[in-house]
């Protein structure tokens, strides 16, 4: 799940691509840097509810790569509603790749 360059430029490192780089190390498997970019500057999500969360992420994910035949793991430090996994893999869904995983280290109450 990437960030905006913004949000990258202030944290100084992305903890999803840091978990991608682990996990793609250990499946023995290539990790793809630019295959998903975010392309609106989404504001924070916490304190928003299920509904909103979604809202609040129309149209921040996009891609240009193709995924035909292929299998996508997507990888986030920390998921809530399950709002930012949906928009991203539905965005890489009309990619058409074969199937598209989600992986988050944390799991958050609601």
């Amino acid at each position: 799940v990437p960030l905006h360059p913004r949000r990258l430029r202030m944290r100084g490192y992305s903890p999803p691509l840091v978990l991608a780089h682990t996990a793609a190390r250990a499946l023995n498997v290539r990790l793809c840097r630019n295959g998903l970019s975010r392309v609106r500057d989404t504001p924070e999500q916490a304190g928003l509810k299920d509904g909103e969360r979604r809202d609040n992420l129309r149209g921040a994910f996009a891609t240009r790569k193709q995924w035909t035949a292929l299998r996508v793991l997507l990888v986030d430090d920390v998921t809530t509603t399950g709002a930012t996994m949906a928009a991203c893999a539905t965005v890489l869904a009309r990619a058409r790749p074969k199937a598209v995983f989600g992986l988050a280290l944390l799991r958050t109450c609601a």
